[in-house]
């Protein structure tokens, strides 16, 4: 069996490649990153190393098989024989593969499922229609499943004397999809967790994980915190982490149905793996791109519109939206653009502009009012 990964980065290869390698599949990625082709083809296997706060293991991936995204024909031959594809390029990347994906759903004889490992809402709609502007007679072809990624992959430089292409992340090893957005069989493997209705799972990754581990990173950063480990660990970063979390849960479970013991079990070792000292995850990282994160559909604002629509005060998500909102470092090029905005237009009509959302939406309202205050 062979998966075609588009991405080499932390999630493609933290991730994807090493869960799909141990359960004895082929791996070929297909990267942007000519540099990091190069270093695949002469390496040919690199290691994951996983780690929490009691123990680390070494798994080594490969061999593995690496293409330049830029050499289209070659990418389309290598999917023409691949038994699945997933994409893990990021969310202002995943659309720009609609073109690729389509040519290489035409070349084939059998339909191509493609699992969508991206933090973006409605991302299989999403790369539905930017199919449809490039073949629609590609879309009956194209499987296009949402996933939840859930394993923290954390962006680091090698140390001395460490393999280049060595990845560190926590060992957590699930990969909930979307059932029924396959076409054919699904493939059966451990880790692979085929859910429907499947909307509900991605508010939980976006709204419970992915909002908790944002507020920990802009409170954190508040408190003068560098690591998301040490966030965690100031009673007054986690208790309203804890409480976005929650909110975010209670609100999942109204509209999606997902029992709310499991969503609060979630949400508890969310907050137990945050603070993984090993992973070493930092809040730089973690807070990067905060306009992005402050965006109508996104982690924030998401959030605090669906417990708005069910019933539940999002207190503790506006707390983590408002310092998202005032974060400031020099290291962070979103910031000079964000504190600019504010000094011309005032926080209010700043935040409709950076995050695209409309006056008339409850959630912008309830933000921007706390804004203000």
């Amino acid at each position: 069996m062979k998966l075609v990964v588009f991405g080499a980065g932390n999630i493609g290869r933290g991730f994807l490649g090493q869960l799909f390698h141990e359960a004895g599949w082929s791996i070929v990625f297909v990267e942007a990153n000519t540099q990091l082709v190069a270093k695949l083809r002469e390496h040919r296997t690199y290691p994951v190393r996983l780690v929490d706060n009691e123990r680390e293991a070494t798994h080594w991936v490969g061999p593995v098989g690496a293409l330049p995204l830029s050499e289209t024909e070659q990418v389309v031959r290598e999917i023409a024989s691949a038994d699945l594809a997933a994409t893990a390029v990021g969310p202002r990347n995943v659309l720009g593969l609609a073109r690729l994906l389509a040519e290489a759903a035409l070349a084939r004889d059998r339909p191509l499922n493609v699992v969508l490992a991206e933090n973006l809402w409605q991302a299989a709609e999403a790369m539905r229609e930017a199919v449809r502007d490039e073949a629609e007679e590609a879309l009956g072809l194209l499987g296009l499943v949402e996933s939840s990624i859930g394993r923290m992959v954390p962006v680091r430089s090698p140390e001395a004397g460490e393999h280049p292409l060595l990845v560190v992340a926590e060992p957590y090893a699930e990969l909930p999809v979307d059932a029924e957005a396959f076409l054919g069989p699904i493939p059966s493997l451990p880790f692979l967790l085929p859910a429907a209705p499947f909307e509900g799972y991605v508010a939980r990754k976006l709204f419970v994980h992915n909002a908790g581990h944002a507020c920990c990173a802009y409170l954190g950063a508040r408190h003068g915190a560098e690591a998301i480990w040490e966030a965690i660990g100031l009673s007054e970063v986690r208790s309203t982490v804890e409480g976005a979390m929650a909110e975010s849960a209670r609100a999942i479970h109204r509209r999606y149905g997902l029992a709310l013991p499991d969503l609060e079990a979630h949400a508890r070792d969310l907050l137990q793996r945050f603070g993984n000292r090993a992973l070493n995850d930092s809040v730089r990282r973690v807070a990067a791109n905060p306009i992005r994160k402050l965006g109508a559909q996104e982690r924030f604002l998401g959030a605090i519109r669906l417990c708005l629509e069910q019933g539940v005060d999002p207190i503790c998500l506006a707390e983590g939206a408002r310092a998202a909102f005032w974060y400031r470092s020099a290291k962070e090029p979103d910031c000079a653009t964000m504190r600019t905005t504010v000094a011309e237009v005032g926080p209010a009509r700043a935040l409709a502009l950076l995050s695209g959302a409309s006056h008339e939406d409850p959630a912008y309202r309830y933000l921007a009012e706390r804004l203000e205050a």
